[in-house]
């Protein structure tokens, strides 16, 4: 985990801001599709969980020989991101 964490900071280091400015909506609204595609997943497909409901939530996808992965999470960096952006583009500069 922590040589995949450095990877993403290396990655990100390659982006310039404005190239993550004109990449946060987009990364916003995936994490959108991303949660409502969790909310109308079927919990199986083919008799393996895809989306399986735990204390009565449904939160995580269930990818076959990969793991799984909670789109809320990705929905957080969308998220920072566009705010950053509207605040940023809201602020006078000068």
């Amino acid at each position: 985990y922590y040589m995949v964490g450095v990877i993403c900071i290396v990655a990100i280091n390659y982006f310039d801001l404005e190239q993550l400015e004109k990449l946060s909506l987009y990364i916003f609204i995936g994490g959108i599709m991303l949660l409502i595609l969790l909310k109308i997943a079927p919990a199986q497909i083919g008799g393996h969980d895809f989306a399986p409901i735990k204390n009565g939530a449904k939160s995580w996808f269930v990818l076959p020989g990969i793991g799984t992965f909670q789109p809320s999470e990705f929905m957080k960096i969308g998220l920072i991101m566009m705010l950053a952006s509207v605040i940023g583009k809201s602020t006078p500069r000068g």
